[in-house]
């Protein structure tokens, strides 16, 4: 086993493992909530990488970490709010020490809040002016309706009333929740362990964020399209959805098999198909994406950009792929050396295990996942391939969303594909 575990306190794990390379220490603290819980959180870890702490203003605060060789940053995603640091091991009790500072006294100048603003008001003016930030904002509302990031977010007028104040709260309000911090370097566990109780506060009855790690997903029971009319759009951008099962570790390689075979890079159908024998996408792809949770679906989704002239054609290609999929029973052996091959040099770095393991476990492994999917590489057939395929993909109602110039496009044969729902550009966005 090589992580060691330990608990800092109620909620808060240590997982530790040795790096047998240097004497570079990494470290993150992963507070379990995200901006999905704490919308501000988004501004906040931002506004974080700005802030000074106790006494130290920003530029001391920074020549502090300088003068001990260490670096670090702070970020969140939807789940997570992440501390991430890196130094010399020698110095890591005054790191710990500086790090324990921004978590108990984190400050942040008003002034620095502009810069957070004119960031955000650049990327919402930006996000409507491309068919492909457009496409991203539609998958999001045809996945999660309107829990979709873009609309479940701050609206700009509150962006820009953003207090310093107020980033600094939400930050700390992270600081209170569950977490997990993962070590690796040389220092023991039990010396680890104890240097982070003396230097970094954790709360008494840390809170549990009841957000799941798999956002949930719309369910569709008929063939759809939602079309979003982007008048003068040269080129079209189209998703392709399709819900899936829930996931267990048995299924795992059957999945990579067919993901492989049908969008796996250049020797996938998809890519094959859709640009090379009929040049009609400067780009296209899909596979079905593993949840991060066992027992959450497994679910599809394919992606086409194409001329604008060509967007019926390259969907009518996709579709034939999805009803109809061309059989290279041929090409088994090459997926199966394929998979085998990544599984044994796709191996996490000792500073990436931790996480890799914990990732694991939540997905359902009791220990790493290639001992149990490497024996079972080497029985797939054509049938894993296809039988996953009949069961998964050919009978399934489908979604296309669409971004395009309506001008362009043959509405009456778009229609032959699904129900057709059109939606406005501005119904995607939050101001």
């Amino acid at each position: 086993e090589a992580v060691e575990r330990s608990t800092i306190c109620n909620g808060i794990e240590l997982l530790r493992v040795e790096n047998p390379l240097n004497d570079v220490f990494s470290l993150t603290i992963e507070y379990k909530v995200g901006d999905a819980a704490i919308p501000m959180l988004e501004y906040a870890s931002q506004g974080m990488a700005m802030g000074g702490a106790g006494d130290y203003s920003v530029s001391q605060l920074k020549e502090e970490f300088a003068k001990i060789g260490t670096s670090y940053s702070i970020w969140s995603t939807r789940n997570s709010t992440y501390i991430d640091i890196q130094g010399l091991e020698a110095n890591l009790p005054r790191t710990l020490e500086l790090v324990g500072l921004i978590v108990s006294n984190p400050t942040l100048d008003q002034a620095k809040i502009k810069t957070i603003i004119d960031g955000e008001k650049t990327n919402r003016k930006m996000e409507r002016s491309e068919p492909d930030n457009v496409a991203q904002a539609l998958l999001e509302y045809g996945l999660y309706s309107n829990e979709s990031s873009y609309l479940n977010r701050l609206p700009l007028k509150q962006v820009k009333k953003l207090q310093a104040a107020d980033l600094v709260a939400a930050f700390k309000k992270a600081t209170t929740y569950t977490g997990q911090i993962r070590f690796s370097g040389k220092t023991s566990l039990a010396s680890v362990s104890d240097m982070v109780k003396q230097y970094i506060p954790f709360a008494e009855n840390p809170a549990t964020d009841a957000t799941l790690l798999d956002q949930p997903t719309q369910q569709y029971t008929e063939n759809t399209i939602l079309f979003v009319n982007k008048p003068k759009a040269r080129q079209s951008k189209m998703f392709v959805f399709v819900n899936g099962q829930p996931f267990t570790k048995d299924k795992a390689v059957a999945i990579e098999a067919f993901n492989n075979y049908f969008g796996g890079g250049f020797n996938g159908l998809i890519l094959q198909e859709i640009r090379e024998y009929r040049s009609l996408a400067y780009s296209a792809g899909g596979s079905f994406r593993m949840p991060r949770q066992a027992g959450k679906p497994y679910n599809f989704v394919g992606y086409v950009g194409t001329q604008a002239d060509k967007t019926l054609i390259a969907m009518e290609t996709f579709d034939g792929l999805i009803r109809n999929m061309p059989e290279k029973p041929e090409r088994t052996g090459m997926i199966r050396s394929y998979l085998q091959l990544s599984a044994q040099t796709d191996r996490p770095s000792f500073r990436g295990l931790a996480a890799s393991v914990e990732r694991w476990k939540i997905q359902g492994y009791d220990k790493d996942p290639v001992l149990y999917k490497l024996p079972e590489y080497k029985n797939i057939t054509w049938e894993t391939i296809k039988n996953f395929y009949t069961a998964e993909m050919q009978y399934k109602p489908v979604v296309y969303m669409i971004v395009g110039d309506k001008k362009s496009i043959d509405m009456k044969e778009l229609a032959k594909y699904g129900k057709i729902v059109e939606i406005k550009e501005k119904a995607l966005f939050t101001k």
